[in-house]
């Protein structure tokens, strides 16, 4: 008899990270299903991964989605893969924009387009909420293009501001993130700031615990759901670090029902909500239309979402064991140990904030490891690379820490701040361009060198920033502070440093040690041209703070110590 032919089962995890991508990725391969992964950086963790059987690399998503789509279907159409997976926010939009072409050559895993346009809106979805009788807060959503400075909105603060959706629709590597509110100085600075949003969903500030609801469903019905609630949450929010499974919440269960059933939702999705655990008062927050960050947590418990996932798309399964263990921890390591040193500073105020968590609980919650409740993401007996890979960036950050604590008792040290002050003005007197850089090149730098260009007529003075979005033109604070020194800012528009800026200077400043660790993520290379331009003030900070989203005052006096610095640079250089 001739032998059966071996089935491959094989499926492509598009994403990254050591959470929702590393979480499918195991999940799957520990079924016996092959694992190939793409659109991940070559040295993320995951890769490290045991069950990951091949690597492949696709066309940069940003400026050329036809070709993404092109070669993931030539790559379906050479290996054969049961599902395609997007695991991430960007892989997500790729995939749905592409459904119909990659259906011609594969199996994706996509919404439908009502779902879709729901889940991956937070508009949309705080509508669709609301007219489910749902629980929202008091909110309102704003024009950022019409909206004026010193508006005030019809809510009260604090708020929270919600962007449309996570992701620029035309620039997939730029993420929007939720922003806290506290006053309307803040709400005039953010709505400048944050134009290119178009829209924003102002709500009212719910103090409460964050809880998820996870599901898979079909055409609107769960099969199956899960739910988990936050421990440890970051004091001004996002993601969570520390979580724990629980036995679902009659209420909210029966309101993502009604939610999944108004959308005919087919796939997984996790539902946040906030959870007032000593009223009982909750409010809906959004829907997360693909695997969520959380995912490792609920795989230990029983939940394996991934797989189901693949059964019910594969295999045609609708019928799931309802059963998972409600008492499980899990915790992002990384992300937990700068918790804990962010809730330790808290708890040292006085009073400390009302989100913040003694540190008595906080050791108590560390016997969860003793006993065998506690699970850390990365880790896994039988996948041990990509933990052994967190431990050593935890060691890195570590060392990367104390070296800054050294480096910042040296900057007071009289002789050695002298000395570095001497290096910049060689640095100077043999450059003919310099870059002056801070983060947005809204403020700082762009105040800097033009006042610097003033004095000086044989060399080119440029800024820049290193933040992902350019032209935009510098606050209004900005501009009034400048003119106090005779500098005009009215037609400032801010710029992106790159690689040639960066060769061609033969000095670059910077302001704080956020723009100098930029620097030396991006261009290593540089860093012996690179130097802090408060080493020229005689004494003081070395480091000029950001004024973005703040004062007059305050814009005047971060002017004043850049003035101070340029003027004594220029008198030492001639």
């Amino acid at each position: 008899m001739p032998e059966t032919p071996k089935i491959h089962h094989r499926v492509l995890v598009l994403g990254h990270d050591i959470r929702a991508f590393l979480s499918v990725a195991r999940s799957l391969g520990r079924a016996g299903i092959e694992v190939h992964v793409a659109m991940c950086p070559p040295d993320d963790l995951a890769l490290r991964s045991r069950y990951v059987s091949q690597y492949h690399q696709l066309p940069a998503e940003e400026g050329d989605n036809q070709g993404w789509n092109e070669a993931v279907c030539r790559l379906a159409t050479e290996i054969g893969f049961d599902l395609v997976i997007p695991t991430n926010d960007e892989s997500a939009m790729l995939v749905q924009q592409y459904r119909e072409s990659l259906s011609r050559c594969t199996r994706p895993y996509a919404l439908n387009q009502q779902a879709f346009d729901i889940a991956f809106n937070k508009i949309e979805s705080t509508r669709l909420a609301e007219s489910l009788g749902l629980m929202v807060p008091r909110q309102q959503t704003i024009d950022l293009h019409t909206y004026q400075a010193g508006q005030a909105p019809r809510i009260s603060f604090p708020l929270v501001a919600k962007p449309p959706s996570s992701l620029a629709d035309d620039k997939l590597s730029i993420r929007r993130e939720v922003k806290h509110i506290k006053d309307q100085a803040s709400l005039d600075a953010f709505v400048v700031r944050h134009r290119d949003w178009e829209q924003a969903l102002l709500q009212e500030y719910f103090f409460g615990t964050g809880a998820g609801v996870e599901v898979l469903a079909l055409e609107g019905k769960i099969l199956f759901a899960f739910q988990h609630i936050r421990v440890h949450e970051p004091l001004d929010g996002g993601a969570s670090s520390y979580r724990r499974s629980m036995e679902l919440n009659p209420i909210l269960a029966t309101a993502t029902k009604q939610l999944m059933r108004a959308m005919n939702y087919s796939g997984v999705a996790m539902v946040e909500y906030k959870l007032n655990t000593s009223t009982g008062q909750w409010i809906f927050i959004e829907i997360n239309g693909r695997f969520w960050g959380s995912l490792p947590l609920a795989i230990a418990a029983g939940a394996n979402f991934p797989l189901f996932l693949y059964q019910q798309r594969v295999e045609g399964k609708t019928e799931f064991d309802p059963d998972y263990n409600p008492r499980v921890y899990s915790r992002n390591l990384l992300r937990d140990l700068y918790w804990m040193a962010d809730n330790l500073a808290a708890r040292l105020q006085k009073p400390p904030p009302k989100a913040s968590v003694p540190m008595t609980q906080v050791f108590r919650e560390l016997g969860h490891i003793v006993t065998g409740r506690d699970r850390i993401d990365s880790f896994a007996m039988d996948d041990l690379k990509p933990g052994l890979g967190e431990l050593g960036i935890i060691a890195s950050e570590l060392v990367g820490k104390l070296k800054s604590l050294i480096k910042k008792s040296m900057q007071r040290v009289s002789w050695y701040r002298r000395q570095q002050a001497n290096r910049i003005v060689r640095l100077f007197r043999d450059a003919s361009q310099v870059e002056i850089v801070c983060y947005g090149n809204i403020c700082r730098s762009a105040f800097a060198a033009p006042y610097l260009a003033q004095k000086t007529s044989n060399k080119s003075i440029l800024s820049s920033g290193v933040h992902p979005e350019d032209k935009r033109p510098a606050p209004e604070l900005a501009i009034e502070a400048a003119r106090s020194f005779n500098v005009d800012l009215n037609q400032h528009r801010s710029d992106l440093l790159d690689r040639s800026r960066v060769d061609q200077a033969g000095l670059i400043l910077v302001f704080d040690d956020k723009n100098y660790q930029a620097l030396r993520r991006l261009y290593p290379h540089a860093m012996h041209k690179v130097a802090y331009l408060g080493y020229l003030l005689p004494e003081g900070d070395i480091e000029i703070s950001d004024p973005y989203a703040h004062d007059l005052d305050t814009f005047k006096y971060t002017y004043r110590r850049i003035t101070r610095a340029l003027d004594q640079l220029y008198a030492d250089a001639l």
